[in-house]
């Protein structure tokens, strides 16, 4: 239980009434639970970070929700009424879709792969040239340099790595005596709707929201982090919509699933319903929010390739192909592998750069990677490598399971046998792919860009 005094609660308009202290929505504002002996220092921590902080009541053992308000009893009812009994809104969700959905979103999702090649003519060169510059120019894929730059990022001088640099931001946030601190990454993204699937597809939706929390831990792993928490938004379209509420509830089943596997706990989040215009709603859009800690500084790990000469690789978690309809029971062993072979990679000092590929491809990835340390890339087609059967798919179509890195030719017989101990558990697959050097980024034979047109491309925001 728990019994409260609403007198005791900090309100900016007068003569608030019991009901609009107890059900007012309030921005910035978070309700903690702290032990007797260690409310001094919550609130001790409070005001030094210029946070206001009051004690307005104590939990009980009688399992009644009591409040008081100017003296009197306001509120008193059993707890039980509010977390097991509370009425639940469902609309005729159709939680499984029909085998038929399934397979013909399969189907559309195959006939979108991009076409594949086996040899390097002009025209597959230039296929992939011309379909790298497309998605380095659209909205997702773009720079948003446009945008961070108009804002100060560098507030009290504690931003340890301006935007752009690494997968994450990393911040510095000082002891209480201004001695020490402790390092914070923090990073937010969210999945698009994969090319081939529909909105009524609710499989799709599970791993859209599988993903959005897989693709936000490993840009922490990334940047040398250990996932610590994270929060969600979750826009959608109207829940009185028997498929869009199916998607809400498979999309949340996805998040759930790769946050207990990842170990990741959940603090909160909100959810935005009847994003819709004219009766056309938005695509299911869950937006994932993370901060995670970084141990020491030398951990900390950045996008651009490092040095000329270093060697570049890719590290994937292998997952067989699901069938949409097998989506709930997707294994991510891998990816947790995937997960611990950075992190390890890290802490050894065994990589240079790192960055997740997991949106836009392979090929975008590289070019983020080149852009950000002006240093080109001689890429190897490793069409034979154990990652990939078809180059061209691998290097435009995205995957929420792979990760570029690069190391010097010092560490890669250690890197190996690190990855080779993963590998032989849960499948983690690896490939070396190029060498950084060089003024272009060369994609295949007869396919290279020149850093400066890569530059234009990526640092160009289409709504700039």
């Amino acid at each position: 239980g728990i019994e409260i005094d609403l007198d005791l609660i900090p309100a900016r308009a007068k003569a608030m009434n019991p009901c609009e202290l107890l059900l007012s929505e309030s921005q910035e504002r978070m309700l903690a639970v702290v032990e007797p002996g260690k409310l001094a220092a919550a609130l001790e921590v409070c005001a030094r970070l210029e946070c206001e902080g009051h004690a307005i009541g104590q939990v009980t053992d009688t399992g009644r929700m009591i409040a008081r308000h100017g003296g009197e009893l306001a509120v008193d009812l059993e707890v039980a009424h509010l977390v097991l009994e509370a009425p639940m809104y469902r609309t005729d969700s159709p939680r499984g879709a029909s085998e038929e959905i399934a397979a013909d979103s399969s189907a559309r999702a195959a006939e979108s792969e991009p076409s594949s090649f086996t040899d390097t003519d002009s025209r597959s060169a230039s296929h992939i040239r011309r379909r790298l510059a497309t998605r380095l120019a659209s909205p997702s894929f773009a720079s948003k340099r446009w945008i961070y730059r108009q804002f100060d990022h560098t507030v009290q001088g504690n931003t340890v790595l301006r935007p752009g640099e690494a997968d994450a931001a990393v911040l510095r946030v000082m002891d209480a005596d201004g001695e020490g601190f402790r390092l914070l990454a923090v990073a937010s993204g969210g999945s698009a709707w994969g090319a081939g699937s529909e909105p009524d597809d609710p499989y799709a939706a599970y791993l859209l929201g599988f993903g959005a929390v897989c693709e936000v831990a490993r840009r922490l792993v990334c940047t040398g982090a250990k996932p610590l928490g994270l929060t969600n938004c979750l826009n959608f379209g109207s829940p009185e919509n028997g498929r869009i509420f199916a998607d809400f509830e498979h999309c949340v089943d996805g998040m759930a699933a790769a946050s207990r596997a990842l170990g990741i706990p959940v603090t909160g989040g909100n959810v935005s319903f009847y994003n819709e215009t004219d009766g056309i709603a938005i695509p299911p859009t869950p937006v994932v929010g993370m901060v995670g800690r970084i141990e020491r500084p030398v951990h900390i790990t950045r996008v651009g390739f490092a040095t000329e000469g270093d060697l570049v690789w890719i590290l994937g978690a292998s997952i067989p192909d699901t069938p949409l309809s097998e989506a709930f029971s997707i294994n991510p062993g891998p990816i947790i592998e995937l997960h611990c072979v950075l992190a390890r990679a890290i802490r050894s000092g065994l990589i240079a750069s790192a960055h997740d590929a997991g949106r836009g491809g392979l090929a975008v990835a590289l070019a983020r990677c080149c852009t950000a340390s002006r240093w080109g890339l001689g890429f190897i087609a490793a069409g034979d490598a154990g990652l990939w059967t078809d180059p061209s798919a691998s290097l435009l179509a995205a995957d929420f399971s792979q990760v570029v890195i690069s190391c010097n030719p010092t560490h890669k017989t250690a890197l190996t046998e690190l990855v080779a101990e993963f590998s032989a558990r849960t499948r983690v697959e690896f490939a070396e792919i190029g060498t950084v050097g060089g003024d272009e980024l060369r994609l295949a034979e007869g396919c290279a860009i020149p850093l400066d047109e890569l530059h234009r491309l990526a640092l160009r925001h289409p709504l700039q």
